[in-house]
């Protein structure tokens, strides 16, 4: 309940602020982006997580951050698995 209330109070103070897209950068329509992934980041679970975001003219226009399946030993081992497409709907990474 209390990460509702810190997304619910994010939203909150920050309706008035727009993703904005611009042309005047010099990355003008170029697709880019960051993808990274940290080691047992759930301190429950032992889980590690990956996430991405990808960027156009200035904006995000996809983003996502999940969980791994998996239980990975080291950094390295999550960032590949982390690299790895999911077979849909299996649950396993491939």
């Amino acid at each position: 309940m209390e990460a509702a209330e810190h997304v619910l109070r994010y939203l909150w103070a920050t309706w008035n602020e727009p993703i904005t897209y611009t042309r005047g950068s010099r990355r003008v329509n170029e697709l880019w982006g960051w993808v990274d992934a940290d080691w047992a980041g759930d301190t429950d679970t032992r889980r590690s997580h990956t996430g991405y975001n990808l960027m156009m003219n200035g904006g995000p226009i996809s983003w996502k951050s999940r969980r791994l399946d998996n239980v990975s030993l080291s950094t390295s081992e999550a960032e590949f698995c982390s690299s790895q497409p999911r077979s849909p709907g299996s649950g396993v990474s491939a």
